[in-house]
């Protein structure tokens, strides 16, 4: 009887080795043959007692840290690509579409994603390749360390880390992440702690823990306790992966202050506005203008707009509103009907 070892991340966040025989020996020597593509772009670090050799900072250090975590060359096969380091991180766009292209290109040859990202960029990043990919049909899965050089030296450190029982590195999410795409879900997620989220509708609720998102309207993909088990059944479309990887980031961002004058505040050379928190539509007294503007406000459910050009949002998190509004005026065509228009599970319904 063949047996092996299959790494879960417990519900207190501990790691732990569970003992699988028979059957379930037989789906891990299944999945064990399966292609993942490992798309490397900072937040590598394993644990705290040694950033730099638990890192991935040079492409040269890959297979030294892929030896620190051998169960995922068990669980599947492992295509490692370097994007950037721990220290020059790609950034925002240029980020974006490096990835998303990466995948496009690979989407054929591969049974699935897992991206490894430095933890400020993970959330937005995630949002970007669900609307720059369309028809999914491989898992993408995201997930990033939370230790790093800056934050062990903060006073409270090991106060934060004892509370997240030692789940701060990026292994256990890791192994699950893995894990997540050997059981075939066809989305982009976010993987961290005991929580499967997709990105458009996950909102981060503390700066450290096991679990650092949250699903803003409670639905998720999935949930790990001494397993995992997806919450939703996703069809696998047939469909070939498209790519729509514009995105326009000669946005304005104009937070609401009573008495504020738009028309002095807002940039003639932004391609788009968004005005967060504005309780009134009458407040918003401007000018014709071309460009389009977001009004992201929780005040304003199913108000209507009397010119094309305003666009009112509140069934977005805020970090979705802004990413889809910079792929929208990036597609050139109807702002509003897009921002409008539903396309990876983005809405929260009220």
């Amino acid at each position: 009887m063949v047996r092996r070892y299959i790494y879960v991340n417990s519900f207190c966040g501990c790691g732990l080795f569970d003992f699988f025989t028979s059957s379930q020996s037989k789906i891990i020597m299944k999945s064990k043959n399966k292609k993942i593509v490992l798309l490397l772009a900072g937040g590598t670090t394993l644990n705290e007692q040694d950033i730099g050799g638990s890192s991935v900072h040079q492409e040269k250090d890959i297979q030294s840290w892929l030896n620190q975590i051998a169960e995922i060359s068990l669980m599947a096969e492992i295509e490692p690509v370097f994007i950037c380091g721990e220290e020059n991180k790609l950034k925002g766009i240029e980020l974006w579409q490096k990835i998303s292209r990466l995948i496009y290109e690979k989407a054929d040859k591969a049974d699935g994603f897992v991206i490894v990202a430095g933890l400020e960029a993970i959330l937005n990043l995630g949002i970007a390749l669900s609307f720059a990919l369309r028809n999914l049909n491989k898992a993408i899965i995201l997930t990033s360390s939370q230790i790093s050089r800056e934050v062990i030296e903060l006073s409270d450190w090991q106060e934060k880390k004892k509370k997240s029982y030692g789940g701060l590195g990026v292994k256990a999410n890791l192994i699950n992440s893995v894990q997540t795409v050997n059981l075939g879900l066809p989305a982009a997620a976010l993987m961290f702690g005991n929580r499967i989220i997709r990105p458009v509708k996950a909102k981060r609720i503390q700066r450290f823990g096991l679990n650092l998102f949250e699903s803003a309207d409670g639905s998720y993909l999935g949930k790990i306790d001494f397993g995992i088990s997806l919450t939703e059944k996703l069809p696998i479309k047939n469909q070939r992966v498209e790519l729509n990887d514009k995105f326009q980031d000669k946005i304005q961002i104009i937070n609401y202050l009573p008495g504020i004058d738009f028309n002095e505040a807002m940039d003639n050379q932004a391609k788009g506005i968004i005005i967060r928190d504005l309780p009134n539509l009458r407040l918003l007294d401007v000018n014709q203008r071309s460009s389009p503007i977001l009004v992201y406000s929780p005040f304003m459910h199913g108000t209507k707009t009397a010119s094309d050009n305003i666009i009112v949002v509140d069934d977005l998190t805020w970090e979705t509103a802004v990413v889809k509004f910079m792929w929208a005026l990036g597609q050139g065509g109807n702002v509003g009907i897009l921002m409008k228009h539903e396309l990876c599970n983005e809405f929260i319904h009220h």
